[in-house]
């Protein structure tokens, strides 16, 4: 199974992407900084699009939850 994965090191871009429940599969450091491994790849390109251009609807609740 080919499964393509999302880096990022963005923690605002990290909690949108977690809140929309994408699957979370590590969190890697490297001296100060974290990456954020994410699974499907072309789910988390879409979801961060609509994140930095702010057309993505979600609740500011989910950030919490």
């Amino acid at each position: 199974m080919d499964v393509k994965l999302y880096k990022t090191k963005d923690l605002p871009e990290s909690a949108f992407l977690f809140a929309s429940e994408v699957k979370l599969e590590s969190i890697d450091r490297n001296g100060k900084t974290c990456w954020f491994t994410f699974l499907d790849k072309d789910l988390c390109l879409r979801l961060t699009h609509a994140f930095w251009t702010a057309d993505a609807p979600i609740s500011a609740k989910k950030y919490f939850f």
